[in-house]
């Protein structure tokens, strides 16, 4: 489990790190199905974030 205060920590240090989903919004609308939970998601996306520290700039 991921601690609380370590999120709000890197929430100041990156902003843009504020997700929002809603899966059934995603299946009405676009019909699309969720693959992983989203603590997977999360570690992803922290995974990326962390390696590409400019985003896609380098």
């Amino acid at each position: 489990m991921t601690d609380p205060q370590s999120l709000e920590n890197a929430r100041r240090v990156h902003p843009q790190l504020n997700y929002e989903l809603d899966r059934y919004a995603a299946l009405a609308k676009l019909g699309w199905r969720t693959t992983r939970s989203f603590a997977e998601a999360c570690r992803d996306a922290w995974a990326w974030q962390s390696a590409n520290p400019q985003g896609y700039r380098g």
